[in-house]
């Protein structure tokens, strides 16, 4: 202790600038944080809720796609449930956040906590994060998540981050979350019988990004069918209220998911590349390039025998 003091009696002018300079760069550092971070830190949210109980969320601002604002009597509902499931996701309390994501998603996603953690966690909260949150849609109850690096814990500051699209939903009377773009899931229930083809839409499942639709196919004639050539991925398509068309990404299927031979049914998922928008309005689905004969499409280079199949939506 005296060489202590002695050598704060020295020095005492150094040690006096030392400490000035460490609270300059803690205050740099923390209003760093409050621009590149503006709204909700996690941790900075997980000491007021320990004392709060509830933050208030009413000032937030204007959805960022729709253009409208949250209803009044949702906006702490719905901002403190998501900034509880960012903190527990942040704080590594994943069993916890796992219990706030909704079954649908759980079983579209994440059928149990492991998959959630190496599925989500460690691939978006990997490391010591900070997020902040706002309103995508108010329509739909779609928030956009910015997933940071702390500068705090870091020293530094990175602009860049991860992203995530968190919808709430009502489960069994409850405020539930659906993750990870997953926006959710829609019984269809519409089928057509033409050229002795059976097709039936299921189901499609909605993401942030994309649409999938589940389909069965049953085919009555004595020929193999192929549902769709893959020459162009805007031969299957869906239309919206306005005529405009949603291509599908059908490369993305191999041959074989789209060959359907005499007397066999078979189902088959088709992605639909669009951005999610409550008001799209789809009506219909469009096959435009049929063939129902495989093997004379596979002899003939020019064959431009092509059917057309549409179902409404």
């Amino acid at each position: 202790m005296h060489n202590i003091l002695r050598y704060y009696r020295q020095n005492k002018r150094k040690v006096i600038y030392t400490i000035l300079f460490i609270i300059f760069i803690f205050m740099i550092i923390q209003n760093a944080n409050k621009i590149f971070y503006p709204n909700t830190n996690i941790n900075e949210n997980y000491i007021q809720n320990e004392n709060n109980q509830i933050k208030d969320y009413s000032s937030e601002s204007k959805s960022i796609i729709s253009g409208g604002e949250v209803k009044e009597e949702y906006k702490n509902t719905y901002g403190n449930l998501i900034d509880t499931f960012l903190r527990y996701c942040s704080d590594s309390k994943i069993e916890e956040a796992y219990n706030l994501i909704s079954e649908e998603c759980k079983k579209e996603q994440f059928p149990n906590v492991n998959e959630f953690r190496k599925n989500y966690i460690n691939i978006k909260f990997n490391g010591n994060k900070t997020c902040s949150f706002q309103s995508w849609s108010n329509l739909a109850n779609i928030y956009y998540i910015k997933i940071f690096e702390n500068s705090l814990s870091t020293g530094q500051v990175n602009t860049e981050y991860g992203e995530d699209y968190i919808r709430i939903i009502k489960e069994n009377n409850e405020n539930k979350l659906n993750i990870n773009s997953f926006i959710g899931k829609r019984d269809i229930k519409s089928d057509t019988e033409q050229k002795g083809l059976k097709i039936s839409i299921n189901y499609s499942k909605m993401y942030k990004d994309y649409e999938i639709y589940n389909i069965t196919i049953t085919n009555n004639t004595k020929n193999t069918i192929l549902l769709d050539s893959k020459r162009d991925d805007g031969s299957i398509y869906l239309l919206n209220k306005k005529d405009v068309k949603l291509n599908s990404w059908i490369h993305e299927n191999n041959e074989d998911d789209l060959i359907v031979q005499a007397g066999e049914t078979k189902n088959i998922n088709i992605k639909f590349g669009f951005v999610y928008n409550e008001n799209q309005e789809l009506r219909q689905l469009c096959f435009s390039n049929i063939i129902l004969d495989y093997q004379k499409y596979l002899l003939n280079n020019d064959y431009n025998e092509f059917v057309e199949i549409n179902l409404q939506l």
